[in-house]
């Protein structure tokens, strides 16, 4: 529980730092998805192959905040990641989805590494 208020506390230090990533993750999308470092991130959840929630643990102001996505993986092609998709809800306050697909398997996968940074004012 302080680790939790420790992370709010530091995060809202941020908010009004212009250009500083309020949110930062690096995970492991095999198998059981887990996060191996992350900044204003307090669980990931597994919505199924390729598609995954990040919660936040300090909200962001608004809805209007900027996410950039990642991963890295070594067994297949080209793999886009999207923001939000056909089964996904819009971005919110407090969390937003993601979705990996391959295109060369025209499949979503769950790559080894994921990453994800958002840049936005929080609450």
């Amino acid at each position: 529980m302080a680790f939790t208020r420790n992370v709010r506390k530091i995060a809202k230090s941020l908010t009004g730092a212009i250009g500083v990533a309020k949110l930062v993750i690096n995970f492991n999308g095999t198998g059981t998805p887990a996060i191996r470092d992350a900044l204003n991130v307090s669980t990931l959840t597994d919505n199924g192959t390729g598609d995954y929630r990040l919660n936040y643990t300090a909200n962001f102001a608004n809805v209007n905040y900027a996410l950039s996505h990642g991963q890295k993986n070594e067994t297949t092609g080209r793999t886009f990641v999207t923001a939000g998709g056909v089964n996904q809800s819009d971005p919110a306050t407090s969390n937003s989805e993601m979705m990996l697909y391959n295109e060369g398997s025209t499949a979503y996968i769950n790559p080894q590494f994921v990453y994800a940074t958002g840049h936005g004012d929080l609450a």
